[in-house]
């Protein structure tokens, strides 16, 4: 199976920055806005599956952003040596400027 490559965090990351490049600090803070950087994303992911070992596995994502933190938990999902056969990705965005990005983003995972 291929896998998303770790230039499909950032890659994620920069839509995401792109996106909310125009809100100011206080328009950042209504929405909760924090774009996670690609390093720190894949460094959470590592710890979150660490050890895991199952066929199906089901991931919500409250906060989806540009979906890097998505794309990081697929990514070390691929790092396991039981890799599941089926993965699914529950995401939510409210902020309506990020949301193409991510559906491109899940739609890119989607054909891997």
């Amino acid at each position: 199976m291929s896998v998303p490559s770790v230039d499909s965090s950032q890659h994620a990351y920069t839509n995401g920055m792109a996106a909310t490049r125009a809100l100011s600090k206080s328009e950042q803070k209504a929405l909760g806005q924090y774009m996670t950087p690609p390093a720190i994303a894949r460094f959470m992911a590592r710890r979150a599956v660490q050890g895991l070992s199952s066929s199906a596995v089901r991931i919500l994502e409250p906060a989806a952003g540009s979906g890097v933190l998505a794309v990081a938990a697929v990514e070390a999902l691929s790092e396991l040596s039981d890799f599941p056969k089926r993965i699914e990705l529950l995401l939510f965005e409210v902020d309506r400027r990020l949301i193409d990005g991510l559906q491109q983003v899940c739609e890119a995972l989607r054909d891997k």
